[in-house]
C-alpha cells in the first residue's frame, strides 16, 4: 500500500431513499421486436423497498434470504408455483430479494402476458402472499429451504471464483456503508437463532410477509408495454436531437467536433507507451511451475460401470457425477433430451408429486441437477468418436448418502411423465428462457451455430440447446396440445433408451475415509439399474447429417450485433500445439481488443480455439458493426504475420496462458474435470506436452 495515499472518505455515505406513504404504478414501453404478435408480450413486476442492510439485524437478513428462497427458488416454491400454474404468462421475472444495495428490495412478476392479465398477475401475487401469511408456511418447505441455505453457507462453493475475493465482495454490503464488514460473513449465530425461533413455533416467515409486503406502502407495480416500433421511434428521436445540434452549431464548432473525433481515433489506434507498460509489475517465466497440476484418482469397475474416485478434502461433502450413455437415442428423439432431463426432477415420481420431490431434494441434498454432456475423444484429426451422456450431478453430506441414492433410484427407476399440464409448463418456460437468452447472449448463440457446422457432437448440442432447439420447442408445444399421447411415448422411449448401466461412468469426489461407505451404497444403487437398454433404437450418431459450413444471419430485437466467423484449422491441415492456443490468446488481448472493442466500439471482441476439435472462432459482443468487424477478423492473419512481438509481450502472454491452465478450482470442479479428461482420452502426458509448448513458445509460433 506504500504507493497509495490516504483519502478522506467522510463524504462516502449513500443517502437513504425517502420512504413512500402509498404504492405507485409505473408504465414504460420497450422494444419487443417486429416479429410475432406483440399483444402477448407485456411484462409486470411488483417491487418493494425493504429496510437498509446496515440497519437490519443479521438474523432478519438471513430470514429474508430464506423467505425469498422459500417463495421463488424452485418449481415447488408456493409463489412461483401459483404464478406458473395460473397460465397467465410464460415465465417468472424478478430476482426476489436484492441485498447488494444499501436498501434491500424484493421483486417478482411474469412476462409473456396479455394486457388484461397484467392486473391478474399483480392480484395473484398479493393473494398468494396473503394466503401464506394466514395459513402458514408448510413445515417440509421450511426444512427444505433451511437445509439448502445451510449447505450453501457451509460449503461456500464459489466455483472458479476465488473464495477470498468472494468473501470480500460479500462484506461490501455493510462495509461500503461504514458498518461491520464481518457481519455478512458470520452466519452461525443468526442461523442458530432462526432455527430456535422456528423450533419454538414462532411465525417468523408469516410475520416477515406481513411486515415487508402486505403492509409495506413502498411498493411499485411496474408494467412494460410492448412496442414493435420502439427502436424506430428512439432512432427518430436521436436523429432529431443530432439534427438540432448540427443546425445550431457554428462552422467552427462542427470542425472542432470533427477534429476531436479524429484525435479520439488516433488515440485509440496508438499503441500504449512501452515505458508506461513497463511500470506494471508482472511475473517472469521462471516463476511459473513447469509441471502440469494433476488430480489423484482411483479407477474401479463396479457392477459393470466405470467408477472414478478422487480422494480430495471436502469436509465431509460427497460430490457424485453419474454419466449415462445416450448414444442409443435416435436422431428424432435427440432434441427432446433437454426437456427429458429437466422432467426427471420436475415432474415427480410414482411415489410423490413434483412439489414433494423438490422439497425432498432440498432437505436431503445440497443439490441434484441432470443435464446433457457432449464431447469427443481426443484424436489427431480433431474428429474423434462422440462422447454423449446424461450427466446427473449431486452433492450431499456423507451422513445423507443413503437418502441421496434412494432419491436417485426413485428419479431414474420410477419417474412419472403422465402430468400433461406440468410438462406443458416446462415447455412454455423453456421456450421463454431460450428466447430471452438470445439477445443478451448472442455471441454464445453464434458460437453454437458456427461449431455445429464442423463436428457431429456440436451439431447435436445445437439440436438440444441452440436455435434449432428453439424451433423444436415451438413445435413441441403444439404437439403437447394436439398429440399428448405421442409426446408421452417419446418421453418413455427416451427413458428406456437412456437408463441402464451399460457404459455408465460414475465419479465420486470426497474424503478418503468417507469413500468406503459411499462405495457400498454406490454398488447397491448400480445393481438396481437395468443392465442394458430395454429399447433398441438407431443411434443419432449414425443418423446425423455431415456438418457443412454455411453463412447465416439472424435478426433479433436489439440495437447491437453479435458477429462470428469460424473455420476448422485441423481440417485445413494446420497442426495445433500449445503455442497455437497461446497465439490465439494473444490475438484476443491485442489485435481484436484494439480493433473490435477500442476502435470499433463493441463491448467485447475475442477468439476461441478448441484444441480438441480444431474449431477456431472469432466473436464479438454487443457490437455496433457487422462488415467492419468482419474486415477486422480478416486482418488478423496479417497482424500475426507482421507483428514483431517483444519478449516482454510474449512473456505476459505465456503467464496468462499458464494462469488459464492452472485456474482456481475447488474439489468438486477438480474431480469433475479429471473425470471428463479420462472419458475423452486427454492424458496427463498430452497436457504436459502442451504446457511445455506454451512455456517454450517463440515469436515464430505467432
Amino acid at each position: 500500500m506504500q504507493e497509495f495515499e490516504k483519502i478522506d472518505i467522510s463524504s462516502s455515505a449513500v443517502p437513504l431513499q425517502e420512504r413512500w406513504t402509498e404504492p405507485r404504478a409505473i408504465e414504460h414501453t420497450y422494444d419487443c421486436g417486429s416479429e410475432g404478435d406483440p399483444s402477448n408480450k407485456f411484462m409486470t413486476t411488483l417491487n418493494w423497498m425493504l429496510t437498509p442492510m446496515d440497519q437490519t439485524e443479521p438474523e432478519k437478513i438471513l430470514a429474508l434470504t430464506v423467505l425469498s428462497q422459500l417463495l421463488l427458488s424452485t418449481s415447488a416454491s408456493p409463489l412461483r408455483k401459483a404464478l406458473t400454474d395460473s397460465g397467465l404468462g410464460e415465465d417468472i421475472v424478478g430476482g426476489g430479494l436484492e441485498t447488494d444495495l444499501r436498501q434491500m428490495s424484493f421483486s417478482v412478476g411474469m412476462k409473456g402476458l396479455t394486457e388484461e392479465n397484467v392486473a391478474k398477475v399483480q392480484e395473484l401475487i398479493e393473494e398468494t402472499l396473503t394466503q401464506l401469511s394466514k395459513e402458514g408456511v408448510p413445515q417440509t418447505l421450511m426444512e427444505s429451504c433451511l437445509n439448502t441455505l445451510e449447505f450453501r453457507l457451509r460449503e461456500n462453493n464459489t466455483g472458479r471464483f476465488p473464495r477470498g475475493l468472494s468473501l470480500m465482495i460479500a462484506s461490501l454490503s455493510t462495509w461500503l456503508h461504514e458498518s461491520d464488514p464481518l457481519v455478512p460473513l458470520r452466519f452461525e449465530e443468526p442461523l442458530m437463532k432462526l432455527k430456535e425461533k422456528l423450533a419454538a413455533g414462532e411465525s417468523v416467515f408469516e410475520d416477515l410477509i406481513r411486515e415487508n409486503f402486505l403492509t409495506n406502502p413502498h411498493k411499485a407495480a411496474v408494467t412494460m408495454i410492448p412496442d414493435p416500433k420502439y427502436a424506430e421511434k428512439e432512432a427518430a428521436i436521436e436523429q432529431e436531437r443530432i439534427d438540432k445540434v448540427a443546425k445550431a452549431a457554428s462552422r467552427e464548432e462542427l470542425e472542432e467536433i470533427v477534429e476531436m473525433t479524429q484525435r479520439l481515433k488516433e488515440k485509440q489506434a496508438k499503441p500504449d507507451d512501452p515505458a508506461e507498460l513497463a511500470k506494471i509489475p508482472y511475473l517472469s517465466k521462471e516463476d511459473l511451475d513447469k509441471n502440469m497440476k494433476t488430480v489423484p484418482f482411483e479407477e474401479d469397475q463396479i457392477s459393470g460401470a466405470t467408477v472414478y474416485h478422487h480422494p480430495l478434502p471436502t469436509s465431509g461433502v460427497v460430490y457424485m457425477d453419474l454419466g449415462l450413455d445416450i448414444s442409443g437415442v435416435s436422431m428424432e428423439l435427440l432434441p427432446l433430451m433437454s426437456l427429458y432431463t429437466e422432467s426427471l426432477t420436475q415432474l415427480g415420481t410414482k411415489k410423490e408429486d413434483f412439489v414433494s420431490l423438490q422439497q425432498r431434494i432440498g432437505r436431503e441434498t445440497g443439490g441434484l441437477r441432470p443435464s446433457t454432456y457432449m464431447s469427443q475423444l481426443v484424436a489427431a484429426d480433431g474428429n474423434g468418436p462422440v462422447v454423449s451422456m446424461l450427466m446427473i450431478r449431486a452433492k450431499t453430506m456423507s451422513s445423507k448418502t443413503t437418502q441421496t441414492f434412494d432419491l436417485l433410484k426413485d428419479i431414474l427407476l420410477e419417474p412419472n411423465f403422465d402430468n400433461k399440464e406440468r410438462f406443458r409448463q416446462l415447455v412454455v418456460e423453456e421456450k421463454a428462457g431460450v428466447e430471452s437468452g438470445i439477445a443478451p447472449s448472442g455471441h454464445t448463440v453464434a458460437a453454437g451455430r458456427l461449431r455445429s457446422q464442423y463436428r457431429v457432437g456440436d451439431w447435436a448440442t445445437e439440436q438440444m440447446e441452440g436455435l434449432a432447439y428453439l424451433d423444436y420447442v415451438k413445435a413441441l408445444l403444439e404437439r403437447v396440445d394436439n398429440d399428448w399421447e405421442g409426446v408421452l411415448r417419446d418421453l418413455r422411449a427416451l427413458h428406456s433408451a437412456v437408463v441402464h448401466r451399460s457404459k455408465l461412468v460414475c465419479n465420486v469426489t470426497t474424503d478418503s475415509d468417507v469413500y468406503p461407505g459411499v462405495k457400498a451404497e454406490l454398488k447397491s444403487f448400480l445393481d438396481s439399474l437395468p443392465e442394458k437398454s430395454s429399447l433398441e433404437l438407431p443411434s443419432w450418431i449414425d443418423q446425423a447429417p455431415t456438418p457443412t459450413p454455411a453463412n447465416e444471419g439472424f435478426i433479433i430485437p436489439a440495437q447491437v450485433n453479435y458477429v462470428g466467423k469460424a473455420m476448422n484449422l485441423l481440417d485445413a491441415g494446420y497442426e495445433l500445439t500449445g503455442a497455437s492456443a497461446l497465439a490465439a490468446k494473444h490475438l484476443g488481448t491485442s489485435y481484436l481488443w484494439d480493433t473490435v472493442r477500442v476502435q470499433g466500439g463493441a463491448y467485447g471482441g475475442f477468439c476461441r480455439l478448441d484444441m480438441r476439435t480444431g474449431d477456431f472462432l472469432y466473436l464479438s459482443y454487443r457490437d455496433p458493426n457487422v462488415n467492419k468487424t468482419l474486415t477486422n477478423y480478416d486482418g488478423a492473419g496479417a497482424f500475426l504475420k507482421s507483428h514483431d512481438i517483444s519478449e516482454e509481450e510474449l512473456t505476459k502472454s505465456i503467464i496468462g496462458m499458464i494462469g488459464d491452465m492452472d485456474s482456481y478450482a475447488l474439489p468438486d470442479a477438480k474431480g469433475f474435470a479429471s473425470m471428463t479428461r479420462k472419458i475423452t482420452g486427454e492424458t496427463d502426458e498430452l497436457r504436459q506436452e502442451r504446457r511445455e509448448q506454451v512455456l517454450g513458445a517463440t515469436a515464430k509460433d505467432f
